[in-house]
């Protein structure tokens, strides 16, 4: 998913190249990072429509939801390795999303199967215009912004 954002506009590129390197990176880093929350939403969306209303109450052992396990990440230096939109931070976010194999114990009692959802994958052919639209408006936004300064 390694799309670029082109802006066809001889003043936002000189816009662009007036502003400081570190306002650069900055309205890069923010502009991504508002493409992420809006990913992070509709995954919570489509994991709400594929596991029901469970998916956001809170565990009485660790007191967070399933939900909360959608999460995103940027690093320092954006520039190299952009924002990550991942589902990892609970472990069985997993389960719904690519399913498992019928489980038994070894008494042959039937432990049951959890069906593939594919929520996550869902959401982000769904949303990927909306992020993209979002990055862009940001990134224009910021870099505006910035020489306003």
């Amino acid at each position: 998913m390694s799309e670029s954002i082109t802006v066809d506009s001889r003043a936002f590129i000189r816009d662009l190249n007036r502003l400081s390197s570190r306002n650069h990176k900055k309205a890069i880093k923010k502009s991504l990072t508002e493409g992420a929350k809006v990913t992070v939403k509709e995954a919570r969306r489509g994991l709400r429509m594929a596991v029901g209303k469970t998916a956001f109450k809170k565990s009485k052992k660790t007191g967070k939801s399933i939900a909360s396990g959608i999460r995103y990440s940027a690093q320092k230096n954006t520039l190299d390795n952009g924002v990550k939109v991942h589902i990892m931070k609970d472990f069985r976010l997993k389960f719904y999303e690519k399913g498992t194999v019928d489980r038994h114990t070894k008494r042959g009692y039937d432990r049951g199967k959890i069906a593939k959802t594919n929520f996550f994958t869902n959401s982000l052919s769904r949303c990927e215009e909306q992020a993209f639209s979002k990055v862009q408006e940001t990134f224009r936004n910021e870099v505006l912004r910035g020489n306003r300064r």
